[in-house]
């Protein structure tokens, strides 16, 4: 079995790094990229524009980090089917925070201390 160029373009595995932050527009050359992996980085912050230009990105793993707020950061995100939230200390979720999402299949949201989440046709 060999791993062609399109394979390696398509996966970032990133996990076990130490990451504060993801700042803005850091993955915008990766606009072939498909899946990436940010388990166990230990982000606390991710920004607004962090995930500008993944208009490929499928499947998104954020698990066991120490990730607060979204900051309506997945807004661009219009092709992700899986996105992985699980083990983080998310405390709520805007309305719009997942607003982009229109082809998303499955979130997990496990074992986060979520008090707060608004769904978008709530008064």
């Amino acid at each position: 079995y060999t791993i062609g160029k399109n394979y390696l373009e398509s996966l970032l595995e990133l996990s076990m790094f130490k990451i504060y932050m993801l700042e803005n527009y850091i993955f915008s050359y990766y606009s072939k990229l498909r899946i990436l992996y940010l388990y166990s980085c230990s982000i606390e912050i991710i920004q607004t524009d962090s995930f500008y230009g993944l208009l490929n990105l499928n499947y998104l793993y954020l698990r066991d980090n120490r990730i607060k707020n979204l900051n309506n950061s997945l807004n661009t995100l219009i092709n992700l089917y899986i996105l992985d939230l699980s083990k983080n200390q998310i405390e709520s979720i805007s309305e719009t925070d997942f607003n982009g999402l229109i082809n998303l299949i499955e979130l997990n949201l496990s074992n986060n201390i979520i008090k707060f989440f608004k769904y978008p046709n709530d008064n």
